[in-house]
């Protein structure tokens, strides 16, 4: 089958209708996927255009930022079903990056440590045109485009707006960025960069100057003073991890992982998915300061303890089995498995990463869009809980796949 077009109204429509054969055959050839995937970037930027404060809008493109995490490793009889939805002629909003950056002309390059600078001083700014301007010099340098991913993401990475948002965003759009070329990636940092400016400023939030360092709550742990709304409690556990907010926020991270695993309230287990989507999120961009990187662990604590108090499922493995089950995976001595997360378990730490990988390829391909007002994160939970190994480290850090099992029953 031949290539297809990078025109919605022409040559989509030909491989839309191809059988699945074909579709496999189309989606492996990496000329033909590079030109869809193309083609839906050009869509991802004509929609981010017309919904740079449209915060549903938005969380629409981090999904589909998202699915391109997932599309390389799955069938093309799996990826066309999306594309032809995303591509449809009728929906399709018509630009590209030479649209958006027709009027401007790129900077003459600077050394690296004054792009950087300037970088810095134009965000701070606010002004569209010499952002572009810079941005489409930077764009063909790779030392630079680490500096724009960077910029971009110092200046987002404590907001709190619509639960981390702007993070959510950037977090997604960085992992695209290296794979774009520099007009697509100086198009899309600048509406990034544009969104920011859109959205609604996030509520200000009181940070410590000095935090004591406190002592680690002997009596009751962390989950525990969240799942009883101890708020005595959870604050001597921030106040005892307030001198490293990074490493707190990776514990929160974990303990909202296990919150979603025994949590038996759906519309409290939606806004812990959200919360876990924005710590995971977090965790992947830079922090400027102690000072900021407290700012977001405060911001994080608080809308957390708003979800504390939950009632727990009967049946969800406590922490001690979760532990102990993953150790016997881990030494090779594991009974078989008798239910669904001890499956998950084995499949995912056995230590033979092809098993991990088949277990993620197979819970994208059960999910066809069929479901999607059901799971209104999918592909940003995929993407998350797949990582979040690497993100967090230390005792449980393996049990995200379980999380993204218990948000999307696979």
């Amino acid at each position: 089958m031949s290539s297809p077009e990078p025109e919605p109204s022409s040559g989509f429509r030909t491989w839309s209708c191809a059988s699945l054969a074909e579709q496999d055959a189309c989606w492996a050839d990496p000329t033909a996927a590079g030109t869809l995937r193309r083609a839906l970037w050009h869509t991802i930027l004509g929609r981010w255009q017309e919904s740079l404060g449209d915060a549903a809008a938005l969380e629409g493109l981090i999904e589909q930022l998202n699915w391109l995490q997932v599309a390389p490793s799955m069938p093309g009889s799996w990826v066309f079903p999306w594309l032809t939805r995303w591509l449809n002629p009728a929906t399709t909003v018509p630009a590209r990056a030479e649209q958006i950056i027709a009027q401007h002309h790129a900077d003459p390059p600077l050394p690296l440590d004054m792009e950087g600078e300037e970088l810095g001083r134009r965000l701070a700014a606010r002004e569209p045109g010499p952002l572009l301007s810079l941005l489409l010099s930077m764009a063909e340098d790779e030392r630079a485009r680490e500096l724009v991913v960077a910029g971009i993401g110092l200046t987002v990475a404590a907001d709190a707006e619509g639960c981390g948002l702007r993070c959510r965003l950037a977090a997604a759009w960085a992992v695209q960025a290296p794979t774009l070329d520099a007009a697509d990636f100086a198009a899309s940092a600048w509406l990034l960069a544009r969104s920011h400016w859109s959205l609604p400023a996030s509520c200000p939030v009181v940070v410590p100057e000095s935090l004591s360092p406190g002592r680690e709550s002997e009596e009751k742990p962390l989950l525990v003073s969240l799942r009883e709304r101890d708020l005595p409690a959870y604050m001597q556990h921030l106040r005892a991890m307030g001198d490293q907010p990074l490493a707190a926020l990776r514990q929160l991270f974990l303990s909202t992982g296990l919150a979603i695993l025994e949590c038996a309230e759906d519309a409290r287990r939606r806004d812990l998915a959200r919360l876990y989507l924005w710590m995971g999120s977090s965790l992947q961009l830079p922090h400027r300061s102690r000072h900021q990187s407290r700012r977001l662990l405060f911001s994080v604590a608080a809308a957390l303890f708003r979800q504390a108090g939950w009632q727990s499922i009967p049946t969800a493995p406590s922490v001690r089995e979760l532990q102990s089950y993953g150790e016997a995976v881990r030494a090779g001595r594991a009974a078989t498995p008798t239910n669904p997360w001890q499956s998950c378990i084995a499949a995912t730490l056995d230590g033979q990463p092809e098993h991990a990988a088949d277990w993620w390829r197979a819970a994208a391909l059960r999910y066809v869009g069929d479901t999607a007002e059901e799971r209104p994160y999918f592909f940003a939970l995929w993407h998350t809980a797949k990582t979040a190994d690497s993100l967090v480290g230390g005792p449980l850090s393996w049990i995200h796949p379980l999380v993204f099992q218990a948000l999307n029953r696979v």
